[in-house]
């Protein structure tokens, strides 16, 4: 009886404890953290690999939009983006002040297997910055980008469920 008790209270003790993962973040074994960015399982976590930025230009009217102006692959600008798409707040885009849109594809590696995040970027007049998470469809894509198009995209993609960030990417 007293080995039961000695057992149980043994299997409690390791089985509720705190580890660290490969991210730094503490939780329980008996719980499942998210990233707040990613909303991935932080214990099953895909490692952020590379972020492609894609320009909307209106000076470039005549390539097709987006085009692909930077790939990033360095571990610490992969952070910095991280932070500072951590760094935000919940609110309503204001389309009528957009100057700038980018389009960046985020790919996650696990398991040697790619999975890809879609996000619309933009910035204002006033030097304001808002991203939006979507599925990168074929209506995204344009022939020629002027701001009749730039109106176009935001609208098809809506105002709403847009953050802005504290601080702007660099782009």
């Amino acid at each position: 009886m007293k080995n039961l008790f000695i057992i149980t209270t043994l299997f409690f003790i390791f089985g509720c404890s705190s580890s660290t993962n490969n991210s730094g973040v503490t939780v329980s074994q008996n719980q499942t953290a998210t990233s707040e960015v990613t909303g991935k399982d932080v214990n099953e976590q895909a490692i952020l690999k590379t972020i492609n930025v894609s320009l909307y230009s209106s000076k470039h009217s005549v390539k097709s939009q987006p085009m692909l102006v930077k790939v990033i692959s360095e571990r610490n600008e992969i952070m910095e983006y991280d932070s500072k798409l951590k760094m935000r707040e919940a609110v309503e885009l204001p389309i009528n002040d957009v100057t700038e849109v980018y389009y960046l594809q985020l790919e996650y590696v696990k398991n040697d297997v790619s999975e890809y995040k879609d996000i619309v970027y933009v910035r204002s007049s006033e030097t304001k910055s808002f991203f939006k998470e979507i599925k990168m469809r074929s209506e995204y894509n344009y022939d020629k980008f002027d701001d009749t198009a730039k109106k176009l995209l935001l609208h098809s993609i809506g105002t709403k469920g847009w953050y802005q960030l504290s601080n702007q990417l660099p782009i």
